[in-house]
């Protein structure tokens, strides 16, 4: 369970993004992976055993259920579409990419091949089989990802000669600020990335494949020290690239792990590199559609706007159906973006980020430890989280007289304020607080405390 969890984990944004925004911006450039590790080990820390007790798959269900409300399961629903469909396009980016420097071929075929892929990857297998599948990709992705740092660094002639290299030929590298004198520009990277992953419902979904509460606990034993091993890899690959093959511009600079390993490795050693980092994006963009797609076809349709059409409830064969619809019209969709795409990879993902982060994180966080959060307070949470954090992240908002409230910050504020003020109008329903003592032992379903006898 637990290589499963970090297998989903790695991404293109992993491989190609972050290396390449190290190579790019130095040590500034490993803001996202460092924010999305701390984010990812909290929200399965905090959320995973509640989802996985409370035995809910989607997250607009969890919502839905928690605060009795439609609106609220309906909103999250479109959320995550959103979201996903975002970082879904970054990760057909990457494939296609990969798929280019290997085989000569047009970007736009490449895109649809990758897509394809995923979609069949996806429908065929289902989410178990997904895990069992990421299992067995994580070893492949490990041992390469091991061999292409081995070679890195003899060829630069070890680690303190490498870094000696760095410091001396880009003296700002490993510093804070990459010497543009913003000291915040890593702190706003962090937190976009640590809110947005306590939010990720792909990977806290997957603790619902888990037997039971405790395997969760032991897989977030497994998966911290693998991840921050492994956002060192990344962040070593940034810099012996750097050295390596200098001269890279602008989003070149995020094939440099591809070119590293095209160019040093045995071609069966490289293929299998390329087969995990491959494995690795098709492993993530399938868990989020597979998410994406059972929140339209399960929660928007299947419980919302169905049952009013068709004046009866729906089957679970009929909601599979519009979920593989979901799942097309996503493919469609991402395949555009990626056609059209002039950003980087992690541009494109930090806007997912903030589309889910605020408002998810404070939706999630009330409803498990507030009794009085209504769903007034979550239909505001959800609607102004999802709109301020992208406002402020695509404008550069800032406050001179308080540089520190960066972006995601100001966003996670204004979410919080609305979600709080929200629930002071009206009461929680009684279904709200049954579900409220489900996933709080503490409480009775009418939403006392529980008294401990003495």
């Amino acid at each position: 369970m637990g290589s499963g969890y970090v297998a989903s984990f790695l991404s293109t944004a992993s491989f190609m993004g972050t290396s390449g925004l190290v190579y790019h911006e130095g040590f500034l450039g490993n803001g996202a992976y460092m924010g999305s590790t701390i984010g990812y080990i909290a929200g399965l820390a905090l959320f995973g055993p509640i989802l996985r007790r409370f035995g809910q798959f989607t997250i607009p269900d969890f919502l839905g259920q928690r605060y009795d409300s439609g609106a609220a399961r309906g909103i999250s629903a479109v959320i995550l579409f959103v979201g996903f469909f975002l970082y879904i396009s970054s990760q057909i980016i990457g494939v296609s990419v990969l798929f280019q420097l290997l085989f000569d071929i047009p970007i736009w075929v490449g895109i649809i091949v990758s897509i394809a892929i995923v979609a069949f990857y996806t429908i065929a297998g289902g989410m178990m089989a997904n895990a069992i599948i990421d299992a067995v990709q994580f070893f492949v992705t490990w041992i390469t990802a091991i061999i292409v740092l081995i070679l890195g660094v003899i060829k630069t002639n070890g680690i303190f000669n490498l870094v000696s290299q760095v410091e001396k030929y880009y003296p700002n590298f490993l510093t804070s600020d990459n010497g543009l004198g913003d000291t915040w520009a890593i702190w706003s990277v962090m937190l976009v990335w640590i809110i947005g992953s306590l939010a990720r419902a792909d990977l806290i979904s997957r603790a619902y494949l888990a037997k039971n509460v405790r395997e969760v606990y032991k897989a977030i034993l497994f998966v911290t020290p693998v991840i921050w091993v492994c956002g060192t890899f990344f962040f070593l690959y940034g810099m012996i690239g750097v050295i390596a093959r200098p001269g890279l511009e602008g989003q070149e600079s995020e094939i440099i792990y591809l070119i590293m390993a095209q160019d040093w490795l045995l071609p069966v050693i490289a293929g299998l590199a390329f087969a995990g980092f491959l494995a690795s994006a098709q492993s993530t963009a399938s868990t989020q559609l597979m998410v994406s797609s059972m929140a339209v076809g399960r929660d928007l349709y299947g419980k919302l706007i169905g049952p009013k059409l068709r004046k009866k409830s729906i089957s679970e064969n009929e909601m599979m159906i519009v979920t593989r619809w979901a799942m097309l019209v996503m493919c469609t969709a991402s395949c555009f973006l990626a056609f059209y795409n002039a950003n980087w990879i992690l541009e494109i993902i930090n806007v997912s980020m903030a589309v889910m982060g605020p408002a998810f994180l404070v939706t999630w966080l009330g409803g498990f430890l507030w009794k009085g959060a209504t769903k007034t307070g979550a239909i505001s949470a959800l609607i102004i989280g999802s709109c301020s954090a992208v406002f402020t992240w695509l404008t550069d908002f800032s406050i001179a007289a308080a540089p520190w409230l960066v972006p995601p910050l100001f966003s996670l504020i204004l979410t919080a304020i609305a979600f709080v003020v929200g629930s002071l109008f009206g009461q929680p329903s009684e279904k709200a607080l049954k579900v409220f003592s489900q996933i709080n032992p503490k409480y009775n379903e009418d939403g006392t405390r529980i008294k401990k006898i003495s």
